[in-house]
């Protein structure tokens, strides 16, 4: 019985070296292949890690906190700033109604912004503005009830709503808040 193992054990040592040897060489007939992918793979998955952190906003807010920390002033402003030309740039794409929907939303914002920062804060939307077009401070609230409506529109999909609507719109909250100079005097 012993001799027979060990004559089983030299030969499946024989087979097993024999596949070692042949795995082995394949290994290294495909290592330059594998180096390249590999080399492929990282440089995408550090392009992707850059992508990433330009694009997501990030430096933006450390800048606001940096800005916050220092006792910087205007940290809404800047980020108003942003969100109006974030609105502006979704407002280019003609044939995307999501877009659209998604700029005048960034408008509204902004004027809701402009509405707390004017002392409005613990009113609903709608309160807001009838209070100010009651007190006559705006002159430009007719526009904003313009573009109020447009965006109602906008968001019910039921409706047909055109480019041109959108920017009639967008045109009526740059009026409000150019009024407001939540973006600055000289902003738009």
């Amino acid at each position: 019985m012993i001799r027979i193992t060990q004559e089983l054990g030299r030969y499946l040592s024989e087979d097993i070296l024999s596949v070692m040897t042949w795995v082995l060489g394949w290994y290294y007939a495909i290592l330059p292949f594998l180096k390249v992918i590999s080399f492929g793979v990282s440089a995408l998955l550090a392009w992707g890690i850059f992508y990433a952190i330009t694009t997501s906003g990030y430096r933006d807010y450390t800048s606001d906190l940096k800005s916050d920390r220092r006792g910087g002033k205007n940290t809404v402003a800047q980020k108003m700033r942003r969100k109006w030309k974030s609105s502006i740039s979704k407002m280019q794409n003609r044939g995307n109604r999501a877009e659209w929907v998604a700029a005048l939303k960034d408008a509204e914002s902004i004027v809701q912004e402009a509405f707390r920062i004017k002392g409005y804060s613990a009113l609903n939307d709608s309160d807001r503005s009838r209070i100010a077009y009651e007190t006559g401070e705006y002159a430009t609230l007719p526009d904003l009830k313009e573009a109020q409506t447009t965006y109602k529109k906008a968001k019910n999909e039921d409706i047909p709503f055109t480019h041109e609507e959108a920017i009639a719109g967008l045109r009526a909250y740059k009026k409000f808040i150019r009024e407001t100079e939540i973006l600055g005097k000289d902003f738009l």
